[in-house]
């Protein structure tokens, strides 16, 4: 999974949520100038505006409003697969630690 679109999708779902471009980066906890770029970049990859922004108000677009529960829906598998793999690999490094100790040798980080 490519990490820029994850990151740019968690910045568009809290955008999405709140509404509030300074607030939700310091949410995400970036720069708001940062943040808006993120945006921009996500927008520009998909080649659609997500938000209606003026300097008071920001507003999801139709194709925003579309978006928000698929990004959601693509976090929350993208974390489900981290989980797993992380529970995964603490199992390997458990029985291959295991292993090495039986035999009188060290396990290696590979």
């Amino acid at each position: 999974m490519d990490d820029s679109l994850l990151n740019d999708l968690r910045c568009f779902v809290a955008a999405a949520r709140l509404l509030r471009f300074n607030a939700a980066a310091k949410e995400i906890g970036l720069a708001p100038t940062t943040f808006s770029l993120r945006i921009g970049r996500l927008e520009k990859r998909l080649g659609v505006k997500l938000f209606e922004r003026t300097t008071r108000i920001v507003r999801l677009t139709r194709l925003g409003k579309a978006l928000v529960p698929r990004a959601r829906a693509y976090l929350e598998a993208s974390d489900v697969v981290v989980a797993r793999l992380r529970h995964l690999l603490d199992g390997f490094r458990l029985t291959a630690g295991r292993s090495a100790a039986r035999h009188g040798t060290r396990a290696t980080a590979g």
